[in-house]
């Protein structure tokens, strides 16, 4: 049963992640969109770029931030710099005509307003916003019938892996999205809480976030507090630079001091 869920988890992670980027023949009425839509996309954020090369709109994006390693070609593109402080002239000197932000990066959509460079602002708090943004980056990209697809498999993707669920147990997640490595211990650990698109992941997927009713989105748990949480499953997620040059299991190591809960 725990096979199940962990496949069900990884296949939703996946679907979410946007790593559906096989070919798929263009509709003419796509090409005839494409013909007059933007041209030089600046992505600021990972969850754009990765929506962009989705969508196949890899040779319109002639830049992104230093965070944007998904997929690996997104590395061979210009960096404008951070995620929160990116390099307003290195953005001014690249010439977009359009520029994907998030809420978040208010000061950058500020100057762009300044300099009448025309920005988009989209959401990934939650699941259906990242669909959402799918669908508007699509839209105004002129690939309407690329995204609706693609919307439409992520859906199919969901109802089949609930099904598939439905009226098992439903095991305890805990999914830690950053912490120090190599420690032998568990130091610096946060977690997703209730209000997060990974808890929404994980109902989906057929589990119970076993921080479901954690009041903040993502708390720094102690080592005490996992073992009291208990998991059934614990998904470690690793970015950027952490890790590297780590083998999985040297990862996972650290997990040992809590050898009585059940994950471990």
């Amino acid at each position: 049963m725990k096979n199940i869920i962990i496949t069900a988890i990884a296949i939703v992670i996946i679907a979410i992640a946007f790593i559906f980027l096989k070919k798929t023949d263009k509709a003419p009425s796509d090409l005839a969109i494409e013909s007059k839509t933007y041209e030089r996309i600046i992505s600021l954020s990972p969850s754009t770029t990765e929506i962009l090369y989705a969508l196949e709109l890899e040779d319109r994006l002639i830049a992104v931030t230093d965070f944007c390693k998904y997929p690996a070609e997104a590395k061979m593109k210009t960096s404008v710099g951070g995620y929160l402080n990116p390099n307003y002239e290195v953005i001014v000197s690249l010439k977009p005509d359009l520029v994907i932000i998030l809420p978040e990066q208010e000061n950058v959509r500020n100057f762009l307003a300044e300099l009448n460079i025309e920005s988009l602002v989209i959401n990934n708090k939650t699941v259906q916003q990242i669909l959402d943004g799918i669908k508007t980056i699509g839209e105004k990209c002129g690939k309407q019938k690329f995204a609706s697809k693609m919307l439409h498999d992520i859906q199919a993707r969901m109802e089949k892996i609930q099904q598939k669920t439905a009226g098992l147990e439903r095991p305890g997640v805990l999914i830690s999205i950053g912490r120090a490595l190599g420690e032998n211990t568990l130091t610096d650990l946060y977690a997703a809480g209730a209000n997060t698109y990974y808890s929404e992941i994980i109902k989906l997927a057929g589990g119970t976030n076993t921080l479901e009713n954690s009041k903040v989105d993502y708390p720094l748990l102690s080592v005490e507090s996992i073992i009291q949480l208990n998991p059934d499953i614990i998904i470690d997620l690793v970015f950027g630079f952490a890790g590297e040059g780590m083998l999985p299991n040297e990862i996972k190591k650290d997990w040992l001091i809590t050898p009585d809960v059940n994950a471990v």
